[in-house]
């Protein structure tokens, strides 16, 4: 198996063994129901998870005060990712 066959599996291992506590956390944010610009509990749920995980957190990016960024060791690759609260029109909720 190739080197980034095993990091596919390694990748798709993870998200197995993590299925229950991820799914978990989907309903936490979902059921918030903050109203757009104002996902302050949503925010702070994805930070305190994305820091107990071993990311560096950046809160408040672009000076808006539910905005941030994480990231992770060094080097690459790098991942972009993106967080939709509100139920903008076209995305699937």
């Amino acid at each position: 198996m190739s080197t980034a066959g095993r990091e596919k599996q390694f990748a798709l291992d993870w998200l197995d063994r993590e299925r229950e506590r991820l799914s978990a956390f989907d309903l936490e944010i979902w059921r918030y129901a903050e109203p757009a610009w104002r996902e302050y509990k949503s925010a702070r749920a994805y930070i305190d998870l994305l820091r107990a995980e071993g990311f560096t957190v950046e809160e408040g990016s672009g000076d808006m005060p539910t905005a941030f960024c994480a990231t992770w060791g060094e080097g690459g690759p790098v991942l972009g990712s993106y967080a939709e609260y509100d139920a903008v029109p076209g995305n699937s909720q």
